[in-house]
C-alpha cells in the first residue's frame, strides 16, 4: 500500500492513471472499512442482549454472504435466513430490503420503525438502554422469587422484600435511624464531625 515512484521515462498520462488507480483503491478500502464498521455496529446493537450472539452472527454471515456475492436476494432467501434466527433478532430486521441495497435498513429497519422513545429520554438504544432495562427486569424477577430457607439466594428475597414493604417501614418511623440522629446531636467538636462523616461514608449514608 506504500508509494512506488515511477521511472523517469514514464509519461504524465501513465502517472495520472497510476494516481487515479491508487485513489480508487483507497476509496474502495475506505468503503469496505465503513461497511464493515456499520455492519459490526448494527450487529452488535441487535445481538448484545442475546446469550448466543456469536453463533447468531456466524449464521448471518454464513447465510447472507453467499447471497451478497451472487446479488440474488429473493423472498425465499429472506425466509430461510429469518427462520434460522431467534424472534428477538428478526423482529427488528427488515427482510424486504436486500442487504446489498441498504444493510442498515435490512438489519435494523423494524427497530427504527417500531421503537418508542420514553418521554423521559431524548433517545433510546437497544444496545444500552434496552439492555439495561432487560437487566433491571431480570433482577426484579430474581428478587421477587421466594427461595427455600436453605437457599443461598434466600437473602436476596428477604432483603428486597424488607426494602419494598413501605407500610412496615412507615410504621417504624425514625426508630431505625435514631442512633444516627443521636450521634449528630452529640457532636461538639470538629473531630466529632469528621468521625461522623467517616462513619456515614463507610456505610454509604
Amino acid at each position: 500500500g506504500g508509494y512506488v515512484p515511477l521511472p523517469e521515462s514514464a509519461s504524465r498520462v501513465d502517472w495520472e492513471w497510476t494516481s487515479l488507480t491508487n485513489q480508487r483503491r483507497k476509496a474502495w478500502r475506505l468503503a469496505a472499512m465503513a461497511l464493515s464498521a456499520t455492519a459490526a455496529l448494527c450487529a452488535f446493537t441487535l445481538l448484545v442482549q442475546q446469550d448466543a450472539a456469536a453463533p447468531i452472527l456466524a449464521t448471518i454471515v454464513g447465510k447472507v454472504e453467499p447471497k451478497l456475492q451472487l446479488a440474488q436476494w429473493t423472498p425465499a432467501v429472506a425466509a430461510e435466513l429469518k427462520s434460522s434466527l431467534p424472534d428477538e433478532v428478526t423482529k427488528d430486521m427488515n427482510f424486504s430490503v436486500p442487504p446489498c441495497d441498504n444493510f442498515y435498513e435490512f438489519a435494523c429497519g423494524h427497530w427504527i420503525q417500531n421503537v418508542e422513545i420514553p418521554g423521559s429520554r431524548g433517545s433510546y438504544t437497544k444496545s444500552w438502554d434496552g439492555a439495561a432495562q432487560s437487566v433491571h427486569e431480570a433482577m426484579i424477577s430474581i428478587y421477587n422469587t421466594t427461595y427455600p430457607p436453605d437457599s443461598p439466594y434466600r437473602g436476596l428475597n428477604d432483603w428486597f422484600t424488607s426494602c419494598m414493604n413501605l407500610d412496615y417501614i412507615q410504621s417504624l418511623g425514625s426508630t431505625p435511624i435514631q442512633p444516627l440522629l443521636d450521634q449528630i446531636a452529640a457532636m461538639e467538636t470538629k473531630e466529632d464531625l469528621m468521625a461522623l462523616i467517616q462513619h456515614f461514608v463507610l456505610y454509604d449514608i
